[in-house]
């Protein structure tokens, strides 16, 4: 487990103890608690994303000094990708699971902040069981908000997990289809963003003719929503053959092979 990732989940800890305290033995400050912890996590946020976003753009001026091969706009690559049957029907589908699965949690805590008096009764029966074992009422009350905001952390986990088993069992890659992308002799900026130096690292580069796309497969350097989840970016063009052929003389791979249709 990473440093970052390990400092997010103490944060959060704390933070859901500290919350559940204040609930119940100083409610009068709940709403000043909220806004340290908002500050808190922002604090945190910059910290981590500052030193990454100096580095990313030290990466694109990098890239973006070097001689431009190829450019493809945002409207080209959503004509290529709306002639592209397959995906449409069969490859699709399977990014909305993701998606769902993470806005879910989202979806859950809406619901139950806006229904009118649904958090409190799902407050009132969690205390109400907590008072059966724990007499002290103020305590109780403490327990039994730290059930109810672990409830979320909990919720927003098993979608995670279900999706990682879901991709898993399946064998199923993540693909990221990048909106805009342009290619030097340095590296592939994709969507203005995200930088890949050469030489460039996946296990394998693909061509598909009569879809007009290339897939870069387990390429390295772009983080996964799914643990352990291989990517693959594909980039959409009008010769992808041409494109493949630049990539890998850009790149390290382990094995090279390209599909024609």
């Amino acid at each position: 487990m990473n440093y970052r990732r390990s400092t997010s989940i103490l944060i959060s800890i704390i933070t859901l103890v500290a919350i559940a305290f204040v609930s119940a033995y100083f409610p009068q400050y709940y709403f000043y608690l909220i806004i340290v912890y908002l500050v808190v996590m922002f604090a945190v946020t910059m910290i981590f994303t500052g030193k990454q976003t100096g580095k990313t753009i030290k990466d694109l001026e990098y890239i973006l000094g070097g001689e431009k091969l190829l450019e493809v706009s945002s409207a080209r690559i959503i004509k290529l990708r709306e002639r592209d049957k397959i995906f449409l029907k069969k490859e699709a589908g399977s990014e909305w699971i993701m998606a769902l699965a993470f806005f879910l949690p989202l979806v859950i805590l809406f619901v139950i902040l806006i229904i009118p008096g649904l958090k409190e009764t799902l407050m009132a029966y969690i205390i109400g069981i907590v008072q059966k074992y724990v007499h002290d009422e103020t305590f109780s009350k403490f327990v039994g908000f730290l059930v109810f905001f672990s409830s979320f952390i909990i919720v927003s986990y098993i979608p995670y997990k279900i999706t990682h088993r879901y991709y898993q069992s399946r064998g199923r890659p993540y693909y990221l289809i990048p909106t805009h992308y342009v290619l030097t002799d340095r590296g592939l900026i994709i969507n203005r963003t995200t930088p890949l130096k050469f030489p460039l690292k996946a296990k394998a580069i693909k061509s598909q003719g009569s879809r007009k796309l290339v897939d870069i497969i387990g390429v390295k350097g772009i983080p996964s929503f799914v643990r352990g989840q291989e990517i693959v970016v594909r980039l959409y063009c009008d010769e992808p053959k041409k494109l493949a052929e630049l990539l890998r003389k850009y790149s390290k791979i382990e094995s090279s092979a390209k599909k024609r249709s």
